[in-house]
């Protein structure tokens, strides 16, 4: 499935994505709290790369469900790791 075909699902489903970091990091912006979407993608970057699209809602992070939780906290589980599995 391309990024451009989940913009067309409806209703929205559950993807899991596996982002490998590389040289420049995970090339993502997350904002929000309670949940956290994706605010940005980086053009070429890990997460475009695994498909990744801005405006996605993290749900999970490596297993750990974030749906609740406060960007502090999805961003403290996104550096600890060195790839993310994301739901």
């Amino acid at each position: 499935m391309t990024p451009t075909d989940r913009k067309l699902i409806s209703p929205p489903q559950n993807l899991v994505l596996t982002i490998h970091k590389d040289a420049g990091g995970y090339g993502m912006k997350v904002s929000g709290d309670n949940p956290v979407y994706v605010e940005s993608v980086k053009a070429g970057g890990a997460s475009q790369k695994a498909g990744l699209l801005e405006g996605d809602m993290i749900l999970k992070v490596n297993g750990t469900n974030v749906r609740y939780s406060t960007h502090t906290n999805v961003v403290q589980l996104i550096k600890c790791k060195s790839s993310l599995l994301y739901n």
